[in-house]
Protein backbone atom coordinates (compact mmCIF):
# COMPACT_ATOMS: atom_id res chain seq x y z
CA UNK A 1 0.00 0.00 0.00
CA UNK A 2 2.97 2.71 1.07
CA UNK A 3 4.75 1.52 -2.14
CA UNK A 4 1.32 2.50 -4.41
CA UNK A 5 1.12 6.13 -2.14
CA UNK A 6 5.19 6.34 -2.61
CA UNK A 7 4.34 6.10 -6.86
CA UNK A 8 1.74 8.91 -6.42
CA UNK A 9 3.69 11.13 -4.62
CA UNK A 10 6.27 10.56 -7.04
CA UNK A 11 4.25 11.70 -9.70
CA UNK A 12 3.01 14.75 -7.79
CA UNK A 13 6.40 15.62 -6.95
CA UNK A 14 6.91 15.75 -10.86
CA UNK A 15 4.08 17.74 -11.29
CA UNK A 16 5.07 20.21 -9.26
CA UNK A 17 8.09 20.80 -10.05
CA UNK A 18 6.72 21.04 -14.24
CA UNK A 19 4.32 23.76 -12.91
CA UNK A 20 7.76 25.58 -11.07
CA UNK A 21 9.30 25.52 -14.55
CA UNK A 22 6.53 26.53 -15.82
CA UNK A 23 6.22 29.65 -13.42
CA UNK A 24 9.74 30.22 -13.72
CA UNK A 25 9.56 30.96 -17.19
CA UNK A 26 6.27 32.88 -17.96
CA UNK A 27 7.66 35.12 -15.07
CA UNK A 28 10.39 35.38 -16.83
CA UNK A 29 8.26 36.27 -20.10
CA UNK A 30 6.31 39.03 -17.88
CA UNK A 31 9.32 40.74 -17.13
CA UNK A 32 10.27 41.16 -20.43
CA UNK A 33 6.55 42.08 -21.10
CA UNK A 34 6.76 44.76 -18.77
CA UNK A 35 10.26 45.74 -19.94
CA UNK A 36 8.66 46.39 -23.15
CA UNK A 37 5.50 48.14 -21.84
CA UNK A 38 7.49 50.53 -20.22
CA UNK A 39 9.89 51.46 -23.10
CA UNK A 40 6.54 51.88 -25.16
CA UNK A 41 5.27 54.20 -22.77
CA UNK A 42 8.60 56.08 -22.37
CA UNK A 43 8.67 56.35 -26.10
CA UNK A 44 5.09 58.03 -26.26
CA UNK A 45 6.27 60.14 -23.32
CA UNK A 46 9.48 61.57 -25.06
CA UNK A 47 7.06 62.08 -28.58
CA UNK A 48 4.21 63.91 -26.50
CA UNK A 49 6.66 66.15 -25.22
CA UNK A 50 9.32 66.73 -28.51
CA UNK A 51 6.76 66.63 -30.99
CA UNK A 52 4.36 69.06 -28.99
CA UNK A 53 6.44 72.11 -28.68
CA UNK A 54 7.56 71.55 -32.74
CA UNK A 55 4.22 70.41 -34.93
CA UNK A 56 4.28 72.16 -37.89
CA UNK A 57 0.19 72.11 -38.94
CA UNK A 58 1.23 69.76 -42.25
CA UNK A 59 2.66 67.25 -39.87
CA UNK A 60 0.21 67.35 -37.28
CA UNK A 61 -2.15 64.32 -38.95
CA UNK A 62 1.33 61.91 -38.93
CA UNK A 63 1.96 63.25 -35.61
CA UNK A 64 -1.54 62.36 -34.34
CA UNK A 65 -1.76 58.65 -36.19
CA UNK A 66 1.60 58.34 -34.60
CA UNK A 67 0.68 58.65 -31.17
CA UNK A 68 -2.84 56.65 -32.12
CA UNK A 69 -0.78 53.93 -33.32
CA UNK A 70 2.07 53.49 -30.17
CA UNK A 71 -1.25 54.38 -28.15
CA UNK A 72 -3.04 50.83 -29.45
CA UNK A 73 0.59 49.42 -28.83
CA UNK A 74 0.71 49.93 -25.28
CA UNK A 75 -2.96 49.34 -24.78
CA UNK A 76 -2.22 45.75 -26.60
CA UNK A 77 0.76 45.11 -24.42
CA UNK A 78 -1.11 46.05 -21.54
CA UNK A 79 -3.48 43.38 -22.10
CA UNK A 80 -0.47 40.96 -22.41
CA UNK A 81 0.90 41.77 -19.21
CA UNK A 82 -2.39 41.06 -17.27
CA UNK A 83 -2.98 37.89 -19.23
CA UNK A 84 0.56 36.78 -18.31
CA UNK A 85 0.08 37.90 -14.72
CA UNK A 86 -3.49 36.26 -14.70
CA UNK A 87 -2.27 33.15 -15.77
CA UNK A 88 1.36 33.11 -13.58
CA UNK A 89 -1.62 33.52 -10.20
CA UNK A 90 -3.29 30.79 -11.39
CA UNK A 91 -0.46 28.54 -11.80
CA UNK A 92 0.79 29.56 -8.24
CA UNK A 93 -2.75 28.65 -6.77
CA UNK A 94 -2.22 25.14 -8.56
CA UNK A 95 1.08 24.77 -7.02
CA UNK A 96 -0.21 25.47 -3.75
CA UNK A 97 -2.51 22.71 -4.39
CA UNK A 98 -0.36 20.53 -5.46
CA UNK A 99 2.00 21.25 -2.64
CA UNK A 100 -1.06 20.58 0.15
CA UNK A 101 -1.88 17.28 -1.96
CA UNK A 102 1.47 16.26 -1.41
CA UNK A 103 1.37 17.03 1.84
CA UNK A 104 -1.70 14.85 2.56
CA UNK A 105 -0.16 12.42 1.24
CA UNK A 106 3.04 11.97 2.64
CA UNK A 107 0.71 12.06 5.86
CA UNK A 108 -1.20 9.12 4.75
CA UNK A 109 1.89 7.29 3.66
CA UNK A 110 3.18 7.72 6.88
CA UNK A 111 0.41 6.60 8.79
CA UNK A 112 0.16 3.52 6.59
CA UNK A 113 3.75 2.80 7.40
CA UNK A 114 3.07 3.23 11.08
CA UNK A 115 -0.09 1.16 10.46
CA UNK A 116 1.99 -1.72 8.98
CA UNK A 117 4.76 -1.42 11.33
CA UNK A 118 2.47 -1.95 14.34
CA UNK A 119 0.62 -5.10 12.57
CA UNK A 120 4.41 -6.77 12.20
CA UNK A 121 5.19 -5.71 15.66
CA UNK A 122 1.92 -7.38 17.19
CA UNK A 123 2.42 -10.00 14.81
CA UNK A 124 5.97 -11.06 16.01
CA UNK A 125 4.99 -10.67 19.76
CA UNK A 126 2.08 -13.46 18.54
CA UNK A 127 4.88 -15.30 17.70
CA UNK A 128 7.27 -14.98 20.57
CA UNK A 129 4.34 -15.22 23.43
CA UNK A 130 3.49 -18.63 21.33
CA UNK A 131 6.83 -20.29 21.21
CA UNK A 132 7.62 -18.93 25.25
CA UNK A 133 4.00 -20.67 26.08
CA UNK A 134 5.24 -23.74 23.59
CA UNK A 135 8.21 -24.09 25.64
CA UNK A 136 6.50 -23.97 29.36
CA UNK A 137 3.78 -26.39 28.46
CA UNK A 138 6.78 -29.01 26.78
CA UNK A 139 8.73 -29.30 30.14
Amino acid sequence: MSSKISKIINIKEGQKKEVEREIKKEKETLKSEEKDLKELKKELDYMKDILDDQIISSNIELYYKYVHTLGEKIDKKEAEVKMLDSKIKEKENDLLHMYREARALNIIKDEVIREELRRVIIEEQKNLDFDYISRKFKK
